[in-house]
């Protein structure tokens, strides 16, 4: 897991972008604490995928993907796995946002961090 984030009683981790096989690879969990212990709030846990071209002049990231937790509301933890087909092996620079909402209070958006190069494209060129 790479960058991290902190919303309420909530902690988020995004998965590091990577290439596996002909896919891209994205997504993160995020996991919740209670006091008392036996205390059940809903969350949820929404994800987007952005990319640019890499390179200059590239830099403005465009939303590609998005995706929602299917987990329970009230489960202690919300993941979002993401895999999409590579169409070429162009090389692009992805990011992901994730978007938490826990006890009803939306948190975010907090970003990854640097940009991740890597040999895919998802869209066709």
């Amino acid at each position: 897991m790479s960058a991290q984030y902190e919303a309420g009683i909530c902690a988020g981790t995004f998965v590091d972008i990577t290439k596996l096989g002909d896919e891209l690879y994205w997504g993160g969990q995020e996991s919740c604490s209670s006091a008392p212990a036996d205390a059940i709030y809903p969350h949820s846990l929404r994800m987007v995928l952005r990319s640019t071209c890499n390179g200059f002049p590239c830099g403005i990231m465009t939303e590609q993907r998005e995706f929602t937790s299917t987990d329970s509301p009230y489960n202690a933890v919300q993941t979002v796995n993401g895999f999409e087909g590579c169409v070429t092996g162009t090389t692009y620079d992805y990011d992901q946002i994730a978007y938490p909402t826990v006890r009803g209070t939306h948190y975010g958006p907090f970003v990854d961090g640097p940009v991740a190069a890597v040999d895919c494209n998802i869209n066709p060129d």
